[in-house]
């Protein structure tokens, strides 16, 4: 696979972009790597963090912990650095618990020394530090030490009591900064009772280094108390400076004002496309492989929520699970965005993206990757359209399967280009959006490692003949059995040929007939060899949401209303 070195960071080809040196937004690896642990010769050599960003404090338990961080462009992956003085000698361990703005929330962890000893569990805010008063100078990076949040149990018999100390789960804990005041950082973890009936929520918040445990009211969009049944917290994400949102994939969100005075948790159900209508179990596998194909990121700024939902199909359309032959691997990716007003007003979710498995397959970009779902999207913090994503390729001895190698996928939903692959190799992980990098300055761009490393951008070249499509393809009569006429593609298709495929597609009225006719008729010829390499049960929803695209362009606005005043 040729590539080549992206020329312009800062352009919309990458989604990374370079702001004084340093990133606009890094993807954040869950688990951070200890700079304390012995390595020989096989291990893989440790990532060198940028000294610019490194912060210091203590642990409740005495220890020196250092933190740092190692920034690279994505699809590539960042990570958090960490060493303590003494030297841990067992169990360390450090994981990104919450990301927004300039800081994000770790959680350090390690055992004693002997197996008797006591050991520790803290967390830190870590702060980027540049953000400062106007006229100000910049301010070193910081870490700084939460209070421990107690919690006191009551046994069966009331003399039996212990303390136990909560922990900040990442997928109901959050973290929102707003402007650069201490008192405007709040942690905040939602306390649900998953499996019950819900009319209200616990909140526990950490505001100006004050725990609180507050009880806030379910209230549903339309302004309704409903009870709010089966929800389990698959994720929490930061909107904008003032909304935290909770995620349900099964069943939607909840979204939280963290500065108001009277909190109050608004729900908003997924589209009703995405309601699958499965169990809500919570159980480890249920779970484990929901997170996979489905996710809620927040893009275009901050401001809005990206709701991604890639769903296997048959050879027919139909979606769900198949073992049909000539669908192994199939999929559809539908994307919805939710923009987010201050006021949570009247707020509802809009189709903006649908993605067949073979307008990515069908690219010369794509040729030798691995023919498979797309799993654990992230869409980028600057751009909702575009969207990272893996494919693994697996390897089959017997009856075993194993992961040999992992892609990650940056790719354009608008333009419907692939930008860019990155093998990260075997493992899968769980990633952070974050502008943290935005928030650091350089006098010198070349101190950042991040400066230096560019992501790849692929040659995606639209194969004319392809494996998937084929240099022609039979029409819904012919592979119905009718066998009447055959429509052949062969670089642009004619103007009889592009409407006599669209006539084909049942339901799609007149007047849209005609807008996408206007709209294939001006096209490259891309856009109508994706069509015919969908189920005919998927063409008029595929036409629809490009009609969409392509009227929002104002440059194919105007070249389709042009075509249509000829």
């Amino acid at each position: 696979m040729e590539t080549q070195p992206t020329e312009d960071q800062g352009g919309g080809g990458s989604g990374g972009g370079v702001t004084g040196g340093y990133l606009r937004w890094v993807m954040l690896e869950h688990y951070g790597e200890y700079q304390g642990y012995q390595r020989d010769d096989s291990s893989p050599p440790l990532p060198t963090p940028d000294a610019k960003t490194e912060a210091t404090s203590v642990s409740s338990g005495g220890h020196l912990v250092r933190v740092s961080l190692f920034l690279d462009a994505p699809p590539a992956s960042s990570c958090v650095c960490f060493d303590s003085f003494p030297r841990i000698d067992r169990g360390a361990c450090l994981s990104v618990v919450a990301a927004h703005g300039d800081s994000m929330l770790v959680r350090l962890s390690f055992e004693g020394r002997r197996y008797s000893d006591v050991g520790v569990l803290d967390y830190f805010v870590y702060n980027a530090g540049a953000a400062a008063a106007a006229g100000d100078p910049p301010r070193p990076p910081s870490l700084s030490l939460l209070p421990a949040y107690v919690t006191t149990k009551v046994g069966e018999e009331e003399s039996e009591t212990w303390r136990r100390r909560h922990h900040l789960d990442q997928r109901t804990t959050g973290l929102l900064r707003r402007g650069g005041d201490d008192e405007d950082l709040v942690v905040v973890d939602l306390a649900v009772m998953e499996g019950y009936e819900l009319e209200e929520a616990e909140l526990l918040v950490l505001r100006s280094g004050e725990w609180s445990v507050t009880r806030a009211p379910v209230v549903h969009l339309d302004g309704t108390a409903e009870k709010l049944t089966s929800w389990i917290t698959d994720m929490a994400v930061p909107v904008g400076d003032r909304w935290m949102c909770w995620a349900d994939l099964y069943r939607g969100v909840i979204l939280c004002d963290v500065f108001d005075k009277n909190l109050q948790l608004r729900f908003v159900s997924l589209p009703p496309e995405a309601l699958t209508g499965k169990s809500n179990d919570d159980g480890y596998h249920a779970r484990r492989y929901v997170i996979t194909d489905r996710s809620v990121c927040v893009t275009g700024g901050g401001a809005a929520l990206k709701f991604i939902d890639v769903t296997p199909r048959c050879c027919c359309g139909r979606s769900g699970p198949t073992y049909c032959d000539h669908s192994t691997g199939a999929f559809i990716m539908k994307t919805w965005i939710l923009k987010v007003d201050d006021d949570a007003g009247d707020m509802a979710w809009t189709m903006d993206a649908m993605v067949d498995a073979t307008e990515l397959w069908s690219s010369h970009a794509y040729a030798g990757l691995p023919h498979a779902n797309p799993e654990h999207p992230v869409v980028s913090i600057d751009d909702p359209h575009l969207i990272y994503f893996m494919v693994n390729e697996k390897e089959f001895e017997g009856r075993n399967c194993r992961i040999k190698e992992t892609w990650m996928i940056l790719f354009d939903t608008r333009s419907k280009m692939l930008l860019s692959v990155t093998s990260c190799g075997d493992s899968l992980l769980t990633y952070h959006p974050s502008k943290i990098s935005s928030y650091f300055t350089s006098d010198d761009p070349s101190c950042s490692n991040a400066a230096t490393s560019e992501p790849h951008v692929v040659d995606d070249i639209v194969a004319a003949n392809d494996t998937i499509i084929g240099d022609s393809v039979p029409s819904s009569s012919e592979s119905s059995g009718g066998g009447k006429h055959r429509l052949r593609v062969s670089g642009v298709a004619s103007p009889d040929e592009i409407f006599a495929a669209l006539e084909e597609i049942p339901e799609l009225s007149r007047h849209d007939l005609l807008r996408a006719y206007s709209m294939l008729c001006h096209d490259n010829g891309r856009r109508f060899r994706s069509l015919l390499g969908l189920p005919m049960s998927l063409r008029k929803t595929w036409l629809l949401m490009e009609i969409q695209i392509c009227e929002a362009c104002s440059l194919c606005c105007g070249c389709m209303t042009d075509l249509q005043n000829a």
